[in-house]
C-alpha cells in the first residue's frame, strides 16, 4: 500500500523549485516536536504521535534545500496510508519510507533517537532494507592509485572513499580491490 501510494503521489506531484520552508514533524527538533502532540504510548514505550509522521534529514544535507522540502511536501499523503494501515492492523508498529533524496519518513510520528553519543550519523540511503529495495545486484571493481603521489593524506582520502563506497554494497554485489 504504501509503496503503491509513493508512486501515485511521485508521478502526479508538481516540483516547486520555489518552494519555501514550512513546518512539518522534524523527529530531530525540540521546538518541532513540542508544537505537536505527542503521548506516551505504552507499545512504543515513548511519545509519539498517530497523527502524522515524523521527517529525518541526515545532518550533512541542507533541510531547507528545494529538494528536499518537495520530497517532504508530496510524501505527506503517505501519513494516510500509515494511519489506515494501523487501523487495519492494530498490532503494526513502526512504518517506514525512505527516499533517494534521504528523508526518511517514520510513523508514527516521535523524536528521534541519535544514540548515547548524541551524534547524528543515520541516512536511510545507506540502511540494508533501502539498499535492497532499491539496487539491484552490482559487479564493481576498485582501482586504487597507490603510487608515490598518493602518499599521504591523498592515500587516507581514498582509503576513507574506498570504504564508503563498500558499505554501499550489500551481500548480493560482488567487488574487487586493485591497490
Amino acid at each position: 500500500k504504501i509503496v503503491a501510494k509513493a508512486e501515485e503521489v511521485q508521478e502526479t506531484y508538481e516540483y516547486d523549485a520555489n518552494i519555501e520552508p514550512f513546518n512539518y514533524l522534524d523527529t530531530k527538533d525540540l521546538d518541532s516536536l513540542a508544537s505537536h502532540d505527542l503521548r506516551y504510548d505504552t507499545v512504543f514505550l515513548m511519545n509519539v504521535t498517530y497523527e502524522r509522521s515524523g521527517i529525518h534529514v541526515p545532518t550533512d544535507i541542507y533541510d531547507k534545500a528545494p529538494e528536499i522540502l518537495n520530497t517532504i511536501k508530496w510524501t505527506e499523503a503517505l501519513d494516510k496510508v500509515f494511519i489506515n494501515n494501523t487501523k487495519d492492523d492494530p498490532n503494526l508498529k513502526w512504518q517506514y519510507f525512505g527516499s533517494q533524496t534521504g528523508v526518511f519518513r517514520s510513523y508514527p510520528g516521535a523524536k528521534f533517537d541519535v544514540g548515547p553519543k548524541g551524534i547524528d550519523l543515520y541516512d536511510v540511503r545507506k540502511r540494508p532494507w533501502y539498499i535492497h529495495g532499491s539496487t539491484s545486484p552490482k559487479s564493481v571493481v576498485i582501482i586504487v592509485d597507490s603510487s608515490g603521489s598518493m602518499f599521504g593524506r591523498p592515500l587516507l582520502i581514498a582509503r576513507i572513499a574506498v570504504a564508503e563506497l563498500i558499505d554501499t554494497l550489500s551481500e548480493n554485489d560482488f567487488f574487487n580491490l586493485i591497490w
